[in-house]
């Protein structure tokens, strides 16, 4: 289906239902397109022509809600009738007015366009084309002038379905090769991705390459056989991690190497497994991996996260959706997410949103907090005490190298570490938690000196226990993270089931692992050291989002000035 539309140089097609300028090289132009051919129009477009009578020579659809007949016309009362009327036709445009183009929009192949170069007002627009990816200007022609007005024809078509998606696909792939882990010449990648996603880990691994990488190094993971283990494996298996993983793991990061993770999971892959295997397995990755996990926690290596949507995953996003439709749904939210607009200017919108996040962190870091407050209705009311010399951290970090990378792609938060023994009250999610493939519903935490004394929840409550109970610090918190209520992932108003958008749609709290880049010197500072600075130090740091629309967080300077950070779930700054 086509349309055929005059639109002036921002894009607006008329004002109060009229044309401030007509051409009679454009009426001329549109008899010629449409002669013989169907044409959709609205009713009150329809009622505009002359004698309120529809084309003659044309197939007249009308578009109306109204019951009535048109002579000389088929009426059409939705769009699946008016698709169903211009079916019978060879050739079909729909020519207005502006919430017809609206309505047909989705349904376009193509638009014959006649550019004025004029902007008179307008209160109507047709969609800008040029900013819009799916669309390309297939054709051009001269510009030519009538009565002083400079215009041209031009013929704009829509890409290919699947061409739009491969672009798509292979500026994620640089956008996570070269801003997220920002891998250097002559630099080994780790590349860490379940089957499911191979046609993207290629993509990955090709981005590398070209980038200069020295090697791509690919492990692969695959939730079912993993879930297989824990079911039926020796029982021994858990205590401790192979010998060559070890060797492989401690050593790629003691090298220098790059790591970049994909994940593409069902939310519930590991649904109804022993939550004592999954606990003795962790807790052998973090001793057996200890040296692996602190280079990364310190930002010794670089390191990126990114997404691929699995059927499970979207399904569970999307459940009223039929498969194909919620697998697409999900692949155009993530873009979102991650600022692909597929107009090729990813890593421009990365440069501009981390600089937004790096003016806010040195705003937080001048005021120089002693402790937050935070409450809501949800029934959060919350004491975070911080480190004397905390820092808050955000957007991009470096390795001492200086090497700049991105850790979690999408990012919209600011966060810092708590004291250790630092806080007290009571803390509620806001939204499930997904941990070890188990969703955890209304997690409700009481909290004195730091510690969490009280751990309930609506759903999967013993899951919940058991990850506090990982090693001491797992009932003790590592991170305090700010994220506005306002932000581009929970405006799209989606439960993504996965803590790296969730985290980014609401301000959370992380129980486990504090990061050393949020103490002054930290990065230097031994375990030891850390602990002394008020650090939390465990093998596990487990995200969980506590932000709504009514959280108040209000600092608390050393000379007792009170400053409120946070109203109605957003930034007051």
């Amino acid at each position: 289906m086509d349309a055929i539309v005059a639109v002036y140089s921002d894009w607006g097609i008329g004002a109060r239902g009229t044309q401030p300028v007509v051409l009679h090289a454009d009426r001329a132009h549109f008899r010629e397109k449409t002669r013989g051919a169907a044409v959709i129009v609205g009713r009150k477009t329809m009622e505009d022509f002359p004698g309120g009578r529809p084309l003659k020579g044309r197939h007249n659809i009308v578009v109306t809600r109204q019951a009535l007949t048109v002579e000389g016309a088929e009426v059409a009362h939705t769009t699946a009738e008016a698709l169903s009327l211009a079916a019978k036709y060879d050739r079909c445009y729909v020519i207005g007015g502006a919430s017809v183009f609206r309505q047909f929009y989705p349904y376009l192949d193509r638009v014959e366009i006649t550019k004025i170069d004029l902007a008179p007002p307008s209160d109507s627009y047709f969609p800008d084309l040029d900013a819009d990816p799916a669309w390309v200007c297939a054709e051009q022609g001269p510009w030519q002038e009538e009565d002083g007005l400079r215009y041209c024809f031009c013929t704009y078509e829509r890409k290919d379905k699947k061409k739009l998606m491969e672009e798509k696909l292979r500026e994620y792939a640089r956008l996570l090769v070269e801003i997220g882990v920002n891998i250097q010449k002559g630099q080994t990648l780790v590349l860490r991705t379940p089957v499911d996603c191979a046609p993207f880990a290629r993509l990955c691994a090709e981005a590398a390459y070209a980038a200069g990488a020295r090697n791509v190094v690919v492990q692969w993971g695959d939730d079912a056989i993993t879930k297989l283990s824990y079911l039926h494996a020796a029982d021994e298996l858990f205590d401790s991690v192979p010998e060559w993983n070890k060797v492989m793991m401690n050593g790629l990061a003691e090298e220098g190497a790059a790591f970049l993770s994909i994940i593409g999971n069902d939310p519930e892959a590991f649904l109804g497994v022993d939550p004592e295997r999954m606990l003795r397995s962790r807790r052998a990755a973090g001793r057996d991996l200890a040296p692996f996990r602190s280079r990364l926690m310190s930002n010794r290596n670089a390191w990126s996260i990114g997404a691929i949507p699995v059927p499970s995953w979207a399904g569970k996003v999307f459940p009223e959706d039929e498969p194909a439709a919620a697998l697409e749904k999900l692949w155009e939210a993530i873009f979102r997410s991650v600022r692909i607009t597929g107009r090729g200017d990813a890593v421009e919108n990365w440069h501009r949103h981390v600089s937004t996040l790096q003016a806010r962190v040195e705003k937080l870091n001048a005021w120089r907090f002693e402790s937050l407050r935070y409450r809501n209705a949800l029934g959060t009311d919350l004491t975070i005490r911080l480190p004397k010399e905390h820092l808050w951290a955000g957007g991009s970090s470096a390795t001492p190298e200086g090497q700049r990378f991105i850790a979690n792609m999408p990012t919209e938060e600011i966060f810092t570490a708590p004291l250790r023994g630092g806080i007290d009250g009571t803390v509620c999610a806001a939204l499930p938690l997904v941990y070890n493939g188990n969703i955890i519903e209304g997690i409700r935490f009481a909290v004195k000196n730091g510690k969490i004394v009280e751990a309930h929840a609506d759903k999967g409550e013993e899951i919940l226990k058991t990850a506090i109970s990982v090693d001491e610090g797992a009932s003790y918190f590592g991170e305090v993270a700010l994220v506005p209520y306002d932000s581009p992932i929970r405006n799209q108003e989606i439960l993504f089931y996965d803590t790296l958008f969730d985290e980014n749609a609401a301000c959370h709290l992380a129980f486990g692992d504090a990061y050393p880049e949020c103490i002054r010197g930290g990065a230097e500072m031994s375990p030891e050291e850390l602990a002394a600075a008020g650090l939390n130090h465990s093998d596990t740091h487990v995200d969980f989002m506590i932000g709504t629309a009514d959280l108040s967080i209000v600092g608390t300077r050393a000379d007792g000035e009170e400053i409120e950070i946070f109203r109605d779930g957003n930034f007051t700054f």
